[in-house]
């Protein structure tokens, strides 16, 4: 199944094919969990509150037009119940800080929508690059250490740094390729973003 087929995805999941789910999955997920992580600071609850917004998209009996449609009613669905999560944090002594979101405005609420579909782009060309040096590329973003990843694909650490650094080129390259250098910008300064925050974890 093509994921990029975006009218054929939701037709198909409109009929309850569970594979066009999976695919919604696949494509939406990094981009859901960036808005929730942003408004919680905590990977794990944002992690397990995506979850339950795909979990009620899943079993929602709505028809979608369209994949934005799609990614509306998660965005909807994960946002509110982010909001729930700080309320019930509101009384803690780190709530204070966070419940900052509670007092945003759209406008600020669409700024986060326009990066999470940001990442959702830099997603989309690490899909695009070679197994292996995807494979590496991913596990990175993800928060493991060069060791940690040498010891899973049973490779060495040098290896692991060298298709890394492949893995940024060919983005680069790509990136090249980009008509609109304001969202390829774009897309760089957040792939920067997304190893910054990696690194200091």
């Amino acid at each position: 199944m093509k994921h990029d087929s975006g009218y054929n995805l939701v037709a198909l999941f409109n009929k309850g094919d569970e594979r066009a789910f999976r695919g919604l999955y696949q494509q939406l997920y990094p981009s859901i969990l960036v808005v929730a992580n942003k408004i919680v600071s905590n990977t794990q609850e944002a992690q397990d509150i995506c979850t339950d917004s795909f979990i009620k998209l899943f079993q929602t009996s709505e028809k979608f037009e369209s994949i934005q449609n799609i990614k509306a009613f998660l965005f909807t669905l994960t946002r509110n119940a982010c909001l729930n999560s700080l309320k019930k944090q509101a009384t803690h002594s780190h709530g204070h800080k966070q419940l900052r979101y509670l007092m945003e405005d759209k406008e600020e609420l669409f700024k986060d929508e326009v990066e999470a579909e940001l990442v959702e782009m830099v997603y989309c060309s690490i899909e695009k690059l070679p197994k292996k040096c995807r494979n590496v590329f991913k596990m990175t973003l993800l928060g493991y250490s060069y060791e940690e990843i040498a010891d899973h694909y049973k490779i060495s650490i040098s290896t692991v740094r060298n298709q890394k650094a492949r893995g940024l080129k060919l983005i680069r390259i790509a990136l090249l390729n980009e008509k609109d250098l304001s969202r390829a910008l774009a897309i760089v300064s957040i792939l920067i973003s997304l190893f910054s925050q990696k690194s200091q974890n």
